[in-house]
């Protein structure tokens, strides 16, 4: 079946409720290991008296987000996929980054450098105007459209680069797959080229489903939107593969081979 919005997202509904059950397990397991992360990364900031001025990440907080929290992200996405595929995975699956640890650690470190780098675009921009505005050489409603235009370039940039790496994690730790880490980003973006448009509005439309539901005291979003958004995904991703046989490429790994 070819890929398309509707597609997608029939299918992954039909796997959130026929493996409900699962997916919400899996989210809750994720979000206990997150917790605990984030209580490691409380106790090591205290231990060295870091605080968190003007809520800027510390040295620990770093280390930690570069080695496990990257490396344990794509498992639920991995379990996710399992379940559409009407596999039995166990909540061992959560962990399956590790098996694929460094690899996992150069997609996250490539990845956080990319969106770190349009986020330093944004303030860079965004300064310029405040400097400008401060110094006399614009007038405030010139400064605040600038902002405005800055913020909507660095949403847009975001959204694109998320839509065409959407699967880059995956396809290191899919056992079906396991690519290195420049095949996984280059083989994502081969894949979302032809699909970008239904895929950004699948990625909005289970964005904005997940946000509505945290705003909601958060529990619709442990029990309805992280599921779902997770079901939809994973059905995209194996509608986005097909039935594409992988192929050995150069310097190792696998990619799709084109019909």
């Amino acid at each position: 079946m070819s890929f398309s919005f509707s597609a997608a997202f029939e299918q992954g509904s039909n796997t959130f409720k026929t493996r409900y059950g699962a997916l919400l397990g899996a989210v809750v397991v994720f979000i206990l290991v997150m917790l605990g992360a984030g209580i490691v990364q409380a106790i090591v900031n205290a231990a060295f008296g870091l605080g968190y001025e003007h809520d800027s990440m510390t040295i620990p907080d770093l280390l930690i987000t570069i080695f496990f929290s990257n490396v344990f992200g794509p498992g639920i996405f991995l379990m996710a996929v399992q379940l559409h595929r009407g596999e039995s995975p166990g909540m061992g699956t959560l962990f399956a980054g590790f098996s694929r640890y460094w690899p996992l650690v150069g997609i996250g470190v490539l990845l956080s450098l990319i969106f770190g780098a349009i986020a330093i675009g944004v303030a860079f921009f965004a300064g310029i105007g405040i400097v400008a505005s401060s110094a006399g050489f614009t007038t405030s409603w010139v400064l605040g459209g600038g902002f405005v235009i800055a913020v909507l370039v660095g949403l847009c940039l975001s959204l694109f680069f998320m839509t065409r790496l959407a699967f880059v994690g995956i396809l290191c730790i899919d056992p079906q797959r396991q690519l290195g880490v420049a095949d996984s980003f280059a083989t994502s973006w081969r894949m979302t080229g032809p699909i970008f448009w239904p895929l950004l509005g699948l990625i909005i439309v289970l964005s904005l489903i997940f946000i509505v539901s945290a705003v909601l005291l958060v529990l619709p979003a442990v029990f309805i939107g992280a599921p779902l958004f997770l079901a939809v995904l994973s059905a995209a991703y194996q509608l986005a593969v097909g039935d594409a046989p992988a192929v050995a490429v150069e310097g190792g790994g696998e990619e799709f081979a084109q019909g």
